[in-house]
């Protein structure tokens, strides 16, 4: 693998580690609360977002083995709901 590739792949795990942090913020005891709710769920909004695009990229782009798996793997389920729409 490139460095590239690696340095995509950390970035990744980056991410989804921010979101994982955050969420563990979150479930404490004392910090949601009414007026702190609104800002938490706009920022973990942003967090997923920010993963998302990064995923994508570098499965897309940087790593089209991973892609090659994922579409593999996802193709049963996007059957099966291409079945159930038509029920």
């Amino acid at each position: 693998m490139s460095n590239a590739c690696n340095q995509d792949h950390f970035d990744c795990k980056e991410k989804f580690m921010n979101i994982i942090t955050h969420i563990d913020i979150g479930f404490e005891s004392d910090f949601l609360a009414p007026d702190t709710l609104t800002s938490w769920r706009k920022e973990l909004i942003s967090k997923l977002k920010d993963f998302e695009k990064k995923y994508v990229k570098h499965c897309k782009t940087t790593n089209p083995v991973l892609a090659a798996i994922h579409t593999k793997s996802m193709q049963p389920v996007c059957d099966l709901m291409e079945a159930s729409v038509n029920l």
